[in-house]
């Protein structure tokens, strides 16, 4: 993982907690197909990871203790990141809780961002304590998410931006599974999701995000990020 895939899956996560709070859709996505993630027409090559992995040049390692996810030391991770390489490095992720899978990210020439995949439902209360989510918080939405199928899929678009770690984000379309988020709901969760977002990446020691915006269909990323990261497979 890397400061951009920790972004787009906690605001994943956590648009779905807050349908599954509200009740908002049903156990259904494996009805016609709901499960289904929106193909963005973003394919990558071996040559995109490859590239993905020399901008970064973080060093992946196992971990052995008790926590599944762990960090070390700092670096820098500037640079401008394609679609395909960022959704190269997404599908790529090991680690064990990682809980996206079949996920595409497109970055418009507008500046907007869409992404889409599947979540493994199972998987996003470890991950959460993993990158220090308050552990009753996590026991108290795994409750309520019981009513979401195991491996929804799920399409986001919107605008994002950050500057000293500090998330300025605009969702417009949220869907899970065939279920649309109502935008009056979007609206009133959007300061939650950027807060949510801010502590993910506050418990990822050596993480210091300077600038990152989107345009001219690439991420550019003055960033320092862990230089080692270590993961249970």
């Amino acid at each position: 993982m890397s400061k951009g895939w920790i972004v787009f899956i906690s605001i994943v996560v956590l648009i779905i907690l807050v349908l599954g709070f509200f009740g908002l859709f049903p156990g259904v996505s494996n009805i016609l197909g709901a499960n289904k993630p929106k193909d963005l027409g973003i394919s990558y090559s071996q040559a995109d990871l490859d590239a993905g992995r020399t901008l970064t040049g973080v060093t992946l390692q196992d971990q052995t203790a008790e926590k599944s996810l762990g960090f070390e030391g700092t670096k820098s991770i500037s640079g401008e990141y394609s679609s395909q390489v960022i959704t190269a490095m997404i599908d790529s992720a090991k680690y064990k809780y990682y809980p996206i899978s079949n996920a595409q990210v497109r970055i418009n020439p507008d500046g907007t961002v869409e992404t889409s995949g599947v979540i493994n439902i199972s998987k996003v209360g470890q991950w959460s304590l993993d990158l220090g989510a308050d552990e009753g918080l996590v026991s108290k939405a795994k409750s309520y998410i019981g009513i979401v199928s195991p491996s929804p899929s799920f399409y986001l678009k919107g605008t994002m931006s950050i500057t000293n770690n500090q998330i300025n984000l605009s969702i417009t379309d949220a869907k899970v599974s065939r279920f649309t988020a109502p935008k009056a709901i979007i609206d009133q969760y959007q300061g939650q999701l950027a807060d949510f977002v801010e502590q993910r990446m506050a418990n990822v020691s050596g993480l210091q995000v300077r600038s990152a915006k989107f345009e001219n269909g690439k991420m550019i990323l003055d960033a320092n990020y862990p230089a080692i990261e270590k993961s249970q497979k």
